[in-house]
């Protein structure tokens, strides 16, 4: 769902998000983490495999692991709007 977003802001404000400010690369990873967030929560208490997450995040299975330590180092902060 959150990469639908981003792919609007994409095609529709030229790679720029009007509400949040960010660019690409930022709004691609705040994205990302979203997801996995979101994934996480809809599988509480269920193993997760690397291709469900890759699939979800839409990066190689290789990268699983880099997303699921930032995902937990590094809280997503933005506007508020963003975090409901």
């Amino acid at each position: 769902m959150w990469l639908v977003i981003l792919h609007f802001c994409r095609t529709r404000y030229n790679n720029r998000c009007p509400l949040a400010g960010l660019d690409k690369a930022q709004l691609k990873r705040k994205i990302r983490l979203l997801s996995l967030a979101s994934l996480g929560f809809q599988n509480i208490g269920n193993d997760l495999a690397y291709s469900t997450v890759a699939s979800t995040l839409q990066v190689d299975a290789s990268e699983v692991e880099k997303w699921m330590i930032d995902g937990q180092s590094d809280p997503v902060d933005g506007p508020p709007f963003l975090l409901n």
